[in-house]
């Protein structure tokens, strides 16, 4: 999902950052958003599985 949702949502909850996986691009006025809002996006073009078992490895 990558409308104007993702940013409103992880601003509301106080993210850091958003992580697309599957190689989702997001469009640039919401990369615009993200930034006015200081909001991070990291991207993967591994599978939302694979991804989440990595950064699990990074932070354990």
């Amino acid at each position: 999902m990558t409308n104007v949702n993702v940013i409103a949502v992880a601003s509301l909850a106080d993210t850091s950052c958003v992580i697309l996986a599957e190689g989702v691009a997001m469009p640039d006025e919401l990369i615009q958003t993200a930034k006015d809002k200081d909001i991070n996006i990291l991207g993967s073009s591994e599978p939302i599985y694979e991804t989440a078992i990595k950064l699990a490895g990074l932070i354990s």
